[in-house]
């Protein structure tokens, strides 16, 4: 079994916490929501206790599986976009829906980077725009609401990559730091060697 080293980990810890908590949250929400939705639509409520399910297996297996974080959080962004997609198509009475997506966008961008965060929003708005203007989805919006959502997304994704581009910025200025600090050590090791190097051909010297 692949061990994480300490880099890898202490990168991982952050995302792993994340992850616990909302396999845990969103677990005790969809069980909760399965009840409910059972008495209303049936689909609805059969999605949410596997989702439930899902996200419960998800957190054991983590918790013992520390180094399979990368492909955990992959399975947790697909199965949150699938459950997601579920709800903006079938439950056209929950108006507050749409908002679903800019969770999903924030933690792909969280767990996965820059890269993989701008696929993710972008396949977020082919999804909402597709099945809005395709006319078989009686989404219960309409097409400012839909507009007016595709330009918020794109608005958080300018707010990603500012805190991407600062957050790049200050890796590089610290990584910067400690290369100065590094070759000031090497220097100061080298001086301080070749101190005692003279200091030592003096004594001979004497000592003749």
């Amino acid at each position: 079994m692949t061990q994480l080293t300490q880099q890898d980990a202490e990168e991982a810890l952050p995302k792993a916490k994340f992850l616990f908590s909302v396999f845990l949250l969103a677990g005790m929400v969809a069980s909760f929501m399965g009840f409910v939705r059972w008495q209303t639509n049936i689909a609805m409520g059969m999605f949410d206790f596997i989702f439930a399910a899902l996200c419960f297996g998800l957190l054991i297996y983590l918790r013992n599986h520390l180094q399979r974080i990368e492909i955990v959080s992959s399975i947790a962004l697909a199965l949150s976009f699938i459950l997601f997609l579920a709800i903006y198509l079938l439950a056209p009475q929950n108006t507050m829906r749409l908002s679903l997506f800019f969770l999903l966008s924030a933690s792909a961008f969280f767990l996965k980077g820059r890269t993989i965060g701008r696929l993710w929003l972008g396949a977020i708005l082919f999804v909402i725009l597709a099945t809005h203007l395709s006319g078989h989805f009686a989404t219960g919006y309409s097409l400012l609401d839909i507009g007016t959502t595709c330009i918020y997304l794109i608005a958080l994704l300018v707010i990603f990559e500012n805190y991407e581009s600062f957050k790049e910025k200050e890796r590089g200025r610290k990584s910067l730091a400690e290369d100065a600090l590094r070759a000031k050590e090497a220097a100061e090791a080298a001086n301080h060697a070749k101190s005692l190097a003279l200091a030592d051909l003096e004594v001979q010297v004497e000592l003749r």
